[in-house]
């Protein structure tokens, strides 16, 4: 075709209908794509949201495994403080009782140090003279005296 020659009208019509016949084409298949994609996207959503509720529901059973472990490692801790209590206590009365017994022990030896040792009646009533006459005690309360007096 020259530049100076004429389109037949005939196929200027063939042409206009296959434009239109490829625009609707075109349209019908945007159309179709669309409508796949927007299914595609709600079928991925309802998976994501499956998968959400899953990691959820996994989540919540772990905490509620991790909150009875934590229970349970607490009663045992608990039960291992009041047993460790209780033998501090006994350990505590022990000493206490030991430091007692000491204590009593010390006591009679300076009983037995300062009056002196066993029965000291000789049935005349005279106790005090006849017990300063046989132990000496005038002179070991001197002694008793003057150790104190160093030991400061």
């Amino acid at each position: 075709m020259a530049s100076g020659d004429a389109i037949d009208p005939e196929s200027g019509e063939i042409a206009k209908d296959k434009i239109k016949a490829t625009k609707s084409s075109a349209a019908g298949r945007a159309e179709e794509v669309t409508e796949k994609a927007k299914e595609k996207s709600k079928q991925k959503a309802g998976e994501a949201k499956e998968r959400a509720k899953d990691t959820a529901e996994a989540a919540k059973g772990k905490t509620k495994e991790a909150v009875e472990s934590v229970k349970d490692n607490t009663e045992e801790v608990g039960k291992w403080a009041a047993e460790t209590a209780q033998s501090v206590g006994e350990k505590a009365k022990q000493t206490v009782d030991g430091v007692w017994e000491a204590a009593k022990g010390t006591t009679r030896k300076m009983k037995e140090t300062v009056v002196g040792k066993g029965d000291i009646d000789d049935d005349d009533g005279d106790e005090v003279d006849d017990m300063k006459e046989k132990k000496g005690l005038d002179e070991k309360r001197k002694r008793a005296a003057e150790k104190m007096q160093d030991d400061r």
